[in-house]
């Protein structure tokens, strides 16, 4: 599952894998969403440091998109 920083600093989820912006990759399982969330891999690979409610929005779009 793609994850991308947008050009004005927001980061969101990307399941198509076309947004304009950096962007980095977790498998599908929420598993490893969480390792790269504990392991800060968002912030080394997106250049981007999340608080906490950014954490949070991220894991509901990510669970909502496995949903799908």
């Amino acid at each position: 599952m793609r994850f991308v920083r947008t050009p004005d600093g927001e980061v969101n989820v990307d399941p198509s894998g076309k947004l304009n912006g950096r962007g980095g990759y977790v498998c599908r399982k929420s598993t490893c969403f969480e390792a790269a969330v504990r392991r800060k891999r968002f912030a080394g690979s997106l250049h981007a440091n999340l608080r906490e409610e950014d954490v949070e929005r991220l894991r509901r779009e990510f669970e909502q998109t496995l949903e799908k």
